[in-house]
């Protein structure tokens, strides 16, 4: 399946953008696997993600967990994202679970797909 964009764009989503790409060229425009974005209600529970999960929202991709995905997941921090190591994959989320924002219900960060 391929990555699917937001079917709508939101000021949040131009700043967790924004945020990605300068992660992205602060770990030297590595050639990231992006594995999923935006995810539907019925995509997301397909693959096992929390209910809240901020894929919901266009406000977390999931890369892969090679060398350029790992840099960029160490980059992604300093930009203020929440890079989470899946096992599998990096997901890297605009906010912290719980975060006040209502997308994860205060789990565990590692819970949160």
């Amino acid at each position: 399946m391929p990555v699917e964009a937001p079917p709508f764009w939101t000021a949040e989503i131009g700043d967790f953008v924004q945020r990605v790409n300068a992660a992205w060229i602060a770990a030297g425009a590595p050639a990231v696997r992006l594995t999923s974005w935006w995810r539907s209600r019925y995509r997301n529970a397909v693959v096992g993600g929390h209910p809240n999960s901020q894929h919901l929202t266009g406000l977390a991709i999931d890369v892969s967990r090679d060398a350029a995905g790992s840099a960029f997941a160490n980059a992604a921090a300093a930009y203020g994202l929440v890079p989470i190591n899946e096992g599998d994959h990096w997901h890297i989320q605009r906010f912290p679970a719980g975060g006040g924002q209502g997308l994860c219900c205060g789990v565990a960060g590692a819970q949160v797909r």
